[in-house]
C-alpha cells in the first residue's frame, strides 16, 4: 500500500488529504480495512452473515472516533455484533485468513510475550497507530525487524506498510516487518497489555 492510499483524502467531515497524523491515517486504514474485510466475508464466510449497515455503523461509529478511545478492528466487531458464538471464532479467523490471501504465521502464544516498552516510548506516533488499529508489536530489533500481531491479516498487512513509509520518509533504514496472526483471545488479552490506558 503505497502513501496515497494510506493517505486521508478529503472526506465528508472536510479533513484534509495532507493529515499523516496517526489518528487520521489509522482513520483511513481502518476504513479499508472495514470495506476489505466486509467484501471477503461476504464472500467466503457465510457463517458469519453480516449485514451492510454493520460496515456503515462501523464507519460512522468507530472510524469516526465516537465510540470510544479503544477501536475495534472490524472483524472483532462483527463477531461481536453477529452473535456466533465463541468457539466458532478461531474457526472463522482461520477461513478468513485463507480467504484474504494473506499467509502469515500464526503466533498461537504471542499474549506471554513482552510489551516492547522502549520501542513505544521512542515511537510515539507508531505506537498510537498500532493502538487505533489494535495490532501489537511482539518483538522489535533497534530497526532491523518488527513482528506485528493481529487477528485480521488486512489490518498488518496495511500497517506493515505504513510503518514502512514512516521510516522511508526519515531516510533512515527500514526494519522488515513481520506481520503474524493470532488467535481471538490471544489478541484481546495482547490489546489490554499493550494498549490499557
Amino acid at each position: 500500500m503505497d502513501k496515497k492510499s494510506v493517505a486521508p483524502s478529503q472526506d465528508d467531515s472536510g479533513k484534509n488529504r495532507d493529515d499523516f497524523s496517526p489518528k487520521a491515517v489509522g482513520h483511513s486504514i481502518r476504513k479499508t480495512v472495514a470495506l476489505k474485510t466486509f467484501e471477503i466475508v461476504n464472500t467466503h464466510c457465510p457463517d458469519l452473515a453480516i449485514e451492510e449497515s454493520l460496515v456503515t455503523d462501523y464507519l460512522k461509529e468507530n472510524v469516526a472516533g465516537t465510540v470510544g478511545e479503544v477501536p475495534e478492528d472490524f472483524l472483532s466487531h462483527a463477531f461481536s455484533r453477529s452473535g456466533l458464538p465463541h468457539h466458532l471464532r478461531e474457526d472463522l479467523l482461520e477461513q478468513f485468513a485463507f480467504a484474504s490471501g494473506l499467509r502469515f504465521p500464526f503466533l498461537g502464544f504471542a499474549d506471554r510475550m513482552a510489551v516492547p516498552i522502549d520501542f513505544y516510548t521512542q515511537e510515539g506516533d507508531i505506537a498510537e497507530l498500532c493502538r487505533i488499529l489494535q495490532t501489537p508489536v511482539l518483538q522489535e530489533e533497534s530497526g532491523c525487524f518488527l513482528t506485528l500481531a493481529s487477528i485480521n491479516p488486512l489490518t498488518a498487512e496495511a500497517l506493515a506498510a505504513e510503518i514502512v513509509r514512516i521510516f522511508r520518509s526519515r531516510s533512515v533504514v527500514t526494519p522488515v516487518i513481520f506481520p503474524v496472526r493470532t488467535g481471538f483471545e490471544s489478541w484481546q488479552s495482547l490489546c489490554r497489555r499493550h494498549f490499557a490506558s
